[in-house]
């Protein structure tokens, strides 16, 4: 039939038309009888209207672009900036991937976290392990460096709660990669509270008076660290890294208590979380015997027929011999990841953990005991489900006001 009207004569296709129109105003007649509406745009085509009530018709809604894909480094950035953000940053990164930008400080950067947290893990598992063998070097889908610390403090003779103050701030830096010590870094601390170090704190430490005397006070020697960090690019936008201790004690009770003493209001987020060495050690290495007159690193050393290098109680020998240690456990394709942290919760199988200690090693219970009370920040476990959905960096231990 189409062929038919192209070949058409004008006069016939007139009449053709002129059918059309009849059947048009014929429908139309139908539509109007059954509560439809029809009007004519200008060129003649019909528009048609149905009678709907008010309440049912949809209300005419802009067309909004879908959220696109978030750039890797854009999504690396803000996880690692996530609890620097301020609140205008992250209402604007919300607002990017059509989120709410309702809500305190608090709720904003929750809601940030559970939308980034995703698409990070999305990231995570599509770019896992980029240049790393998947059954090679665990700790290198995670980190790019480690920094191995052991603070030396103020002490005396068996009194469980001297307010210890750090005397030694070392710090040794292990690339990941490469499974090798890179850098060290020291600075003796001025303590404050208790400036004469008692007889005991020198022979134990081989620290004189005369070194901590002309050293800068913790705030000033902390700074100095942090500059050392920025010379590696360990910060918010730089490599990714974790603080790698000998136990908790460290970061936890030692590093927190010069905090409170130095007057810096809050523990640094990223001293909040790190790696206890000695417990990786004890859960896919062996346990570690008490008693045998060595300490922990020289005996988990032992293991692998190393022998202890430098001097005991020297907080960057000590910070050596834990990056020696975190070498050899990647070595053996041991995943180094966090597994503590402090937090304001307290945590049920650490009061299990404090009454088998209380059963075992009565001299640690009896400091354990009294820091625990303390100290503001609990200590804290983290499984590796918490670890790999990053779900430790939940900052329920920020005390910044909501804005």
């Amino acid at each position: 039939m189409c062929c038919d009207v192209l070949e058409s004569s004008p006069k016939e296709l007139a009449e053709y038309y002129e059918k059309l129109l009849n059947i048009s105003d014929e429908l139309d007649g139908k539509r109007r009888s059954n509560g439809c509406s029809s009007t004519h745009n200008p060129d003649g085509t019909a528009i048609i209207r149905t009678s709907v009530p008010p309440e049912n018709v949809l209300k005419h809604v802009e067309y909004e672009e879908p959220p696109k894909g978030i750039e890797a480094e854009t999504l690396t950035d803000v996880m690692r900036r996530l609890h620097s953000l301020t609140a205008a940053e992250m209402r604007t990164l919300l607002k990017q991937v059509h989120q709410s930008g309702q809500g305190t400080k608090k709720q904003l950067r929750a809601r940030l976290r559970r939308y980034y947290r995703k698409e990070f893990s999305m990231y995570r598992m599509l770019h896992d392990g980029d240049c790393v063998p998947r059954f090679g070097n665990k700790t290198a889908r995670h980190f790019d460096y480690l920094v191995a610390i052991d603070f030396e403090c103020t002490c005396v003779e068996v009194i469980y709660d001297y307010p210890h103050e750090i005397i030694e701030f070392p710090a040794v830096l292990i690339d990941v990669r490469q499974m090798r010590i890179v850098d060290t870094f020291r600075t003796f601390v001025r303590p404050e509270k208790n400036p004469t170090l008692d007889p005991f704190c020198i022979q134990l430490t081989g620290i004189s008076q005369e070194m901590v005397d002309s050293a800068p006070v913790f705030k000033d020697a902390y700074r100095l660290f942090r500059d050392w960090m920025t010379q590696h690019n360990l910060g918010d936008s730089g490599y990714r890294y974790a603080f790698v201790t000998d136990g908790p004690h460290d970061l936890w009770k030692f590093f927190q208590f010069q905090c409170i003493l130095s007057n810096f209001g809050t523990v640094p987020h990223d001293c909040r979380h790190f790696i206890n060495i000695k417990r990786i050690f004890e859960q896919r290495v062996m346990k570690l015997v008490k008693g045998n007159g060595q300490s922990g690193i020289q005996n988990m050393l032992a293991h692998y027929n190393l022998s202890f290098e430098g001097q005991k109680h020297c907080g960057l020998d000590d910070s050596i011999n834990i990056a020696r240690l975190c070498i050899k456990l990647m070595q053996d394709k041991i995943e180094l990841r966090i597994n503590q942290r402090m937090t304001q919760r307290q945590d049920r199988n650490e009061d299990r953990r404090l009454e088998e200690l209380a059963k075992s090693d009565k001299a640690d219970a009896s400091d354990y005991h009294i820091w625990h009370r303390k100290l503001p920040l609990k200590l804290r476990q983290v499984t590796r489900d918490e670890f790999l959905s990053e779900e430790y960096l939940d900052c329920d231990s920020c005390d910044e006001l909501d804005e």
